[in-house]
């Protein structure tokens, strides 16, 4: 499980550092008809190497906090925040 927070309408798709326990991630999609959710999954699946099924949105369908569940991998939580955070 992996809690992400989100800034959408940012000028790149980056991962920004963390915000208290949380991942936190600025997406280029406005959050309008589900694009930023979809910009989500796939800029986690590019980043981790995984296919894009392999990310489910679990919570946070409208709000800015989201939780995330990563199915089928190996990758424990610690080392998809060392692969995700910019200085890890």
């Amino acid at each position: 499980m992996l809690d992400i927070r989100v800034a959408p309408k940012c000028s790149n798709a980056r991962v920004v550092g963390e915000h208290g326990m949380q991942l936190k991630i600025s997406l280029c999609s406005a959050p309008e008809g589900g694009a930023a959710n979809e910009e989500l999954i796939r800029f986690l699946a590019k980043r981790l190497g995984i296919s894009k099924s392999r990310v489910i949105l679990q919570s946070g369908f409208k709000s800015r906090s989201k939780r995330i569940l990563l199915t089928d991998t190996q990758m424990t939580e610690r080392k998809v925040r060392e692969a995700l955070l910019p200085d890890g």
